[in-house]
C-alpha cells in the first residue's frame, strides 16, 4: 500500500505504533471520562434488570472511541482515505445514538434507524458483503449484519469487563489474519480497537468502576462488524471466507440468538434488558464473576484458533467442521435454556417462601394507603 513504507520502517513498527496510541490514550482517558460522568450526573442507575447495586458512572465508550479515532488518525489516513472517513464517522454516529440513549432514552425504532443510517453509509462506501449474485441482496444483508452485530456487542455489555475483553480477543484475532495476508487497513483497524478495548478494560474491570454504555458496546460492534467484512483471503472461496468472522465472533452471535429466542419464547419484547444472558445463567448455576469472565473469554479465544487454520480450508473440510460446532452450539443453547428456566424457578419460589415468611404490618390495611404498599 503507498504510504506505508514512507511512514514508518516497517508495517510491524506501524501497528506497534497505532496499538500504543489507542491503548494509551484510552487508559489515560477513561478516569477523566468517569470524573465527567460524576459531574454531570451521566450514570446508570440499579434496577431489576441490572446486576449492579450502586450508580455506576457511564461515559467509558468515549474513552473507546477517541482512542481508536486518534490512533488511525496516525496511519490509517495514508491509504482508503474515504473510506476510513466513512468508517469513522459512521462509529461516532452510533456512538452518539447509544449517548443520548444511555442519557435520556430512546424509542427502540428511532435507536435503529440511527443504527441503520451507520451501516447504510458504510455500505455505499464499499464496505459490503460479496456472497450472493444480486446487489440488492449483499446490500441486505450487509445491513443486517452490521445491525446485528452491534446488538451484538450491546447485548454483550451486562457485566464488569466483558464487552471490553471479548471485544479485545476479537480484534486481536482478525489483526493476526489480516497482518498475515497483507491487509493494511484492516490490521490498522483492528489493532487500534484492540488497543483501545484493553486500554478501557484496565479500568473497567473494576467492580461497579466505569461503564462503556451504549456509547462504547455499539460502536465496538460497528468497528468489528466492519472489519469482518474487509477481511479478504484472494486464495480461498469467498464461503469459506465468511466463516472465518463467523467464528471469530460466535460468542456474541451466540449470545445475542439465544436471548432473542428465549425472550421470543416468552413473549417479551426483545428490546428491553433482562438476565437471562449467558453470564447471568452461568451466575444462576453458582459461578464467580472472575470465573464467568475466563470462561467466556477463553472460548472467544478458542473460536479464534480454530479460524486460523480455518482460513486455509477447502470447503469440504471447513463445512464439516462448522456443522459440528453448530450441533455445540445448539446443544449448549438448550442446556443454558434449561438452567435459565430452573434457576429464575427457583428464585420466584425462594421470594414468594420470603414474602409468606414476612411478618404482617397491620398499618398496610389502613384505607386511603393505595396499592403497592401492603406486602407483596
Amino acid at each position: 500500500m503507498p504510504g506505508v513504507e514512507t511512514l514508518f520502517a516497517t508495517p510491524s513498527l506501524a501497528y506497534a505504533m497505532v496499538f500504543l496510541a489507542a491503548i494509551g490514550v484510552s487508559f489515560l482517558l477513561t478516569p477523566v471520562t468517569r470524573r465527567i460522568a460524576l459531574l454531570f450526573n451521566l450514570v446508570d442507575h440499579p434496577s431489576d434488570r441490572k446486576v449492579h447495586t450502586a450508580p455506576v458512572p457511564y461515559l467509558g465508550g468515549v474513552a473507546i472511541v477517541l482512542s481508536f479515532a486518534l490512533a488511525m488518525l496516525i496511519y490509517g489516513w495514508a491509504f482508503y482515505l474515504a473510506q476510513l472517513i466513512v468508517i469513522v464517522a459512521g462509529g461516532l454516529l452510533v456512538s452518539l445514538v447509544g449517548l443520548w440513549d444511555d442519557r435520556n432514552g430512546m424509542h427502540p425504532l428511532v435507536k435503529l434507524t440511527g443504527q441503520l443510517l451507520a451501516a447504510i453509509a458504510v455500505a455505499l462506501s464499499g464496505v459490503q458483503i460479496q456472497i450472493f449474485p444480486f446487489a440488492w441482496l449483499n446490500f441486505g444483508v450487509t445491513l443486517l449484519w452490521i445491525v446485528g452485530l452491534m446488538n451484538a456487542l450491546n447485548f454483550m455489555d451486562n457485566m464488569d469487563g466483558l464487552a471490553a475483553a471479548v471485544t479485545s480477543t476479537c480484534a486481536f484475532f482478525f489483526f493476526l489474519h489480516a497482518a498475515f495476508s497483507g491487509q493494511y487497513l484492516v490490521a490498522s483497524l483492528s489493532v487500534a480497537l484492540l488497543g483501545a478495548s484493553v486500554g478501557f478494560l484496565r479500568h473497567n474491570i473494576k467492580p461497579e468502576w466505569h461503564f462503556m454504555g451504549d456509547a462504547g458496546s455499539l460502536f465496538l460492534g460497528f468497528v468489528l462488524a466492519v472489519v469482518a467484512i474487509k477481511l479478504r483471503f484472494p486464495y480461498n472461496t469467498y464461503l469459506v471466507t465468511a466463516l472465518v468472522p463467523l467464528y471469530i465472533l460466535a460468542i456474541p452471535l451466540f449470545d445475542m440468538v439465544m436471548v432473542v429466542a428465549s425472550r421470543l419464547r416468552q413473549r417479551r419484547p426483545i428490546y428491553l434488558g433482562g438476565k437471562d444472558h449467558i453470564s447471568h445463567r452461568l451466575r444462576l448455576l453458582g459461578w464467580s464473576n472472575r470465573a464467568i469472565l475466563w470462561t467466556i473469554v477463553l472460548a472467544t479465544g478458542a473460536l479464534g484458533l480454530l479460524s486460523l487454520p480455518l482460513a486455509r480450508f477447502s470447503l469440504w473440510p471447513a463445512y464439516v467442521m462448522t456443522t459440528g460446532l453448530a450441533a455445540l452450539f445448539l446443544a449448549l443453547l438448550v442446556w443454558l435454556e434449561v438452567v435459565y428456566v430452573r434457576g429464575t424457578r427457583a428464585l420466584r419460589q425462594q421470594a414468594m417462601e420470603a414474602d409468606a415468611s414476612a411478618p404482617v404490618d397491620p398499618s398496610a390495611h389502613h384505607i386511603g394507603l393505595g396499592p403497592g404498599y401492603g406486602p407483596r
